[in-house]
């Protein structure tokens, strides 16, 4: 909003006005006071407080602050113009006198600015500019910022799309399938100042609530409460209850001023008819690497091993011509930075094979891996690295954002635990790998998790068992080394073997009739062989092709069968 004014004579307002004129020739035979237009004419002219807040105020409520303009002038200075602009009409003006007018020299002038705040506008801005003597520009400014306590809802999506699911039920439509969906998450965030409250979260039949996550904490369907820019994440999966596309909508209940917001669900079962899935090979190895270290007390030999030899690594890539680029965390996600990539200035937080030159990208590696040894005793990379993954998928994709920048869709993904405990992350490990996966849209062939840590079954002297790690090892396709080794030079080459190789596994979208699998490369048959063709894993929906056979940079992989819900 927008608004000027023209004004009655200040002295009709003001406090302490003194009728009369002033000596316009200066005093006792002085210099005459500075010509009409002449900035110094208004520099003696200020305000008592350039900047008022109005913080934490109710709905509806009406506020007033004074606004003070004082004249330390030994003159006369005329005001011309006062324009307020205020975003939605939350502030307004009273108790003046309208310009154009005329100030008196050692005088003030005082007006009222009111605040009244909306819910639907609950952060309000505005100002009020002062010109002198008929100056185009102005010469004072007072600003203004009021706050409502009131919450307000964000959702990062109005629409979940589930895609296709099997339908198959003994007992006919109606009657939900053996099959369900991959989850799908809706990101629920409280934007506004107070408490944001949320109700039970129904949502009809066939999508449900998975789980609710606010704060590390899981929990099913709610109620749940939010605080001032805390987030939850509701995981919703789709169980089709018949053939062809079903949609419907969610109605989340809030006491935010809307009310209530609504999403809409879509997903579509399908008959147990044979697909195709086409699954290609770059022509380039691209891998976007995130490491997740340890950095607790006892972290000190092992972050010294790894900067030792972490030239290895980054060697084998450099000469494969790899297009990768690499982040670090803390393998934290307590603390309110957690997930945040680190930064050694002058070097970017996320640092590429295009970065200037080999001995700058060593330096800054090497920097960014020395995470130090002051961090909290409970390890939680998987934890950690789901929170970075957020972060690089926000909106925000700006320099404000460390980890902006750092999926990109053409790259495989390779995340690296390094530890010598078991990850103690709060969320169940399937919850974590959905993340994960969720980061390359749920092509589960693209990511890959590695660890370096306390080996399975007894561990080793200086760390304890990792099973937890080594189960998301297994669950993606990656590597487990032991985090004990005196030498990590021929760790670290043979994690860059496998980061920086073509893909050997592909997953499938379905669960796959095994007799009806039919695999080829490029048209040509592969046979179903561990040792010279692929083999078949049920549970995880792996194609993974032996070391002969793994398809070519550039190739085309399509598996054909018949998808079905086991039971």
């Amino acid at each position: 909003m927008h608004v000027a004014w023209s004004f009655l004579p200040v002295c009709a307002l003001a406090t302490g006005c003194v009728a009369g004129s002033v000596d316009l020739e200066g005093r006792d035979g002085g210099p005459a006071l500075p010509g009409i237009g002449e900035s110094a004419r208004y520099a003696c002219i200020e305000l008592d407080e350039d900047f008022l807040r109005f913080v934490n105020q109710q709905a509806g409520e009406r506020h007033e602050r004074e606004a003070i303009i004082r004249s330390h002038c030994d003159w006369d200075v005329q005001l011309t113009s006062m324009t307020l602009d205020s975003d939605s009409g939350g502030f307004s003006m009273e108790g003046y006198a309208s310009p154009p007018t005329t100030l008196r020299a050692r005088d003030t002038y005082t007006l009222t600015v009111v605040y009244v705040g909306s819910d639907t506008w609950p952060e309000e801005s505005g100002s009020v500019q002062f010109a002198f003597d008929d100056q185009a520009q102005a010469h004072l400014r007072l600003t203004m910022r009021g706050d409502v306590v009131a919450p307000r809802i964000e959702l990062d999506r109005t629409l979940l799309e589930f895609g296709d699911v099997v339908y198959e039920s003994t007992d006919g439509p109606g009657s939900p399938s053996f099959c369900a969906s991959e989850l799908a998450y809706l990101r629920v965030k409280n934007v506004g100042y107070g408490l944001l409250h949320v109700g039970t979260v129904v949502p009809p039949s066939p999508f449900e609530v998975e789980y609710i996550e606010v704060g590390g904490t899981i929990q099913q369907r709610g109620p749940f409460v939010l605080e001032r820019n805390q987030r939850a994440e509701v995981a919703f999966r789709y169980t089709p209850t018949a053939y062809g596309e079903q949609r419907d909508v969610l109605r989340l209940l809030h006491d935010a001023p809307e009310g209530v917001s609504e999403v809409n669900l879509a997903g579509r079962g399908i008959d147990a008819s044979p697909i195709v899935e086409t699954f290609h090979q770059g022509t380039e190895v691209a891998v976007d690497i995130l490491w997740a270290i340890d950095s607790s007390g006892s972290m000190e030999e092992e972050q010294a091993r790894l900067v030792a030899n972490l030239g290895q690594f980054v060697d084998y890539a450099e000469g494969l011509g790899a297009d990768y680029q690499m982040a670090v965390i803390e393998a934290q996600e307590l603390e309110s930075g957690a997930g945040v990539f680190r930064t050694c200035a002058p070097h970017p937080p996320v640092v590429g094979a295009s970065y200037l030159d080999n001995d700058a990208r060593n330096e800054a590696f090497s920097c960014m891996v020395e995470v130090g040894t002051m961090g909290f005793a409970t390890e939680t990379a998987a934890g950690a690295t789901r929170i970075a993954l957020e972060r690089a998928q926000s909106d925000d994709q700006t320099s404000s954002n460390p980890n902006a920048g750092f999926l990109r869709p053409h790259a495989d993904l390779a995340i690296v635990a390094i530890s010598d405990e078991d990850d103690q992350s709060l969320l169940p490990d399937d919850v974590l790998l959905d993340a994960m996966f969720a980061a390359k849209d749920f092509d589960r062939s693209r990511v890959r998790f590695h660890a370096i840590a306390g080996p399975l079954p007894m561990g080793c002297p200086f760390a304890n068992r990792a099973l937890r790690y080594s189960q998301m090892v297994d669950a993606t396709g990656g590597m487990f080394f032991g985090i004990c080794a005196d030498d990590w030079s021929p760790l670290l080459t043979s994690l860059g073997l496998d980061v920086f190789r073509p893909r050997s596994r592909f997953g499938l979208k379905h669960h796959a009739d095994e007799l009806t699998l039919d695999v080829r490369v490029d048209g040509a048959f592969v046979p179903r062989d561990a040792f010279d063709g692929y083999a078949y894993d049920p549970d995880g929906r792996w194609i993974t092709f032996s070391e002969r056979r793994i398809p070519p940079p550039g190739s085309e992989i399509t598996v054909t069968y018949v998808p079905h819900c086991p039971r």
